[in-house]
């Protein structure tokens, strides 16, 4: 018999359908029940803690000004565990975003970028020494991986020389994987993130890790909105640098995590990023990428 027959409530469910998008190893899907849309994921003992911790992260973002899915129950049945979560309402900001401006796009960014300074926000007294020493660990299976990049060693070289410097970013609650999939906008053009899968304490800036990676590549006028809408015009070396560093590392494990799912046309598209970003920041001899414009900068090319 099926898990979700047993979950009380269950026969009065509507419109039962298959979530298959994604890469989560659970199972999803929405459903309505009570004229109400919701979320189920469906997933076995080794996802528990880590689901643990993005049901009880959405529980504390209720109390801020975020739209989140709100966490409605986490149990067990038989062998398998489940959790429900509210649906949020509105398009993801890669449907909302068709047949728009740049300047709306550059706005959008700068609220999407407030949004993350609130949920960054929500310090955490945690020692998280482990997220950067896991990035050294896989830096040295790197150099024995087949990536064949020209750059490749000049990217070892640079996040060598300078990852000591992740270890002095604030540390607070993330999101950790910010794509134009998982940012929502409803009809009032209020802001929302979806799926917290990677969620937890880490170093805040880690949550700018897919600005280069994927944001850049979708829509450069929203990568420079929200990081500005996150700096407010300060100038911090600190997240310039970490930026930097982050969008090395990634611009080669991307290459390593695509290689796994033995897909060429992903494998391509990750070699062709990591050479763009190569490019971006001009074969990292700096820390901001060319694409960026501070608010300013910005504004004079917006009135050309």
């Amino acid at each position: 018999m099926s898990i979700i027959t047993q979950i009380p409530s269950s026969k009065e469910w509507k419109n039962l359908n298959v979530i298959s998008i994604g890469y989560d190893l659970c199972k999803k899907y929405s459903f309505e029940f009570k004229n109400q849309k919701y979320i189920l994921k469906i997933f076995s003992q080794d996802q528990v803690q880590k689901k643990k911790v993005e049901f009880d992260t959405l529980k504390e973002l209720e109390s801020i000004n975020i739209i989140t899915p709100t966490p409605i129950k986490f149990s067990k049945l038989g062998d398998e565990y489940y959790y429900i979560l509210s649906w949020v309402e509105g398009l993801t900001l890669k449907d909302w975003s068709k047949n728009r401006s740049d300047i709306e796009m550059y706005e959008i960014g700068i609220e999407v970028g407030k949004k993350i300074k609130l949920l960054h926000n929500i310090t955490k007294n945690t020692d998280v020494h482990d997220k950067v020493d896991k990035i050294i660990f896989k830096l040295k299976s790197f150099e024995t991986k087949d990536i064949s990049l020209e750059h490749r060693d000049i990217v070892l070289n640079y996040v060598y020389d300078n990852i000591d410097k992740l270890y002095r970013q604030p540390v607070s609650l993330i999101h950790s994987d910010l794509t134009e999939s998982n940012i929502i906008i409803n009809e009032n053009n209020d802001i929302g993130f979806i799926d917290f899968g990677s969620t937890g304490a880490n170093y805040s800036y880690y949550d700018f890790h897919q600005v280069q990676m994927y944001n850049r590549f979708f829509n450069i006028p929203f990568s420079i909105g929200i990081i500005n809408g996150y700096l407010e015009k300060e100038e911090n070396t600190l997240f310039w640098d970490s930026f930097a560093i982050y969008s090395a590392y990634l611009s080669l494990n991307k290459i390593v995590w695509a290689q796994k799912y033995n897909n060429q046309g992903l494998i391509d598209d990750m070699i062709h990023r990591s050479y763009q970003t190569f490019q971006d920041f001009q074969g990292f001899t700096q820390n901001k990428p060319l694409w960026y414009c501070n608010p300013n900068e910005y504004k004079m090319k917006l009135k050309k």
